[in-house]
């Protein structure tokens, strides 16, 4: 799942960069940005350069799911039941939160 959703989101990136290179190489829409005074040339060139490295990240890091090289081990710990603490147990909360972390 959260491959696809990755995977979902690098698409919705690449959309959202094939408008900007639409925005740049229309001579109507070009006028139009002109005239109403939004995004320089510039302006939509680098955020199409933040873009493209978003979507490389975004790829990359579904397709290291997909390989099974990133991602949380599938320990049924995880998805155990805690059970509560007495309040008189706060000192041992830290401990319990630490050794939790350290593993």
């Amino acid at each position: 799942m959260a491959s696809r959703l990755m995977h979902e989101t690098a698409d919705a990136i690449e959309d959202v960069r094939k408008t900007l290179r639409t925005c740049l190489s229309d001579p109507e829409f070009m006028i139009r940005r002109i005239e109403i005074g939004i995004a320089s040339d510039a302006e939509i060139s680098e955020a199409g350069a933040v873009l493209r490295q978003d979507q490389q990240w975004t790829r990359g890091r579904a397709v290291l799911i997909d390989s099974g090289l990133y991602g949380p081990s599938l320990d049924p710990d995880e998805f155990a039941t805690i059970a509560p603490l007495d309040r008189d147990a706060s000192s041992e909360i830290s401990v319990v939160a630490f050794e939790a972390l350290s593993r």
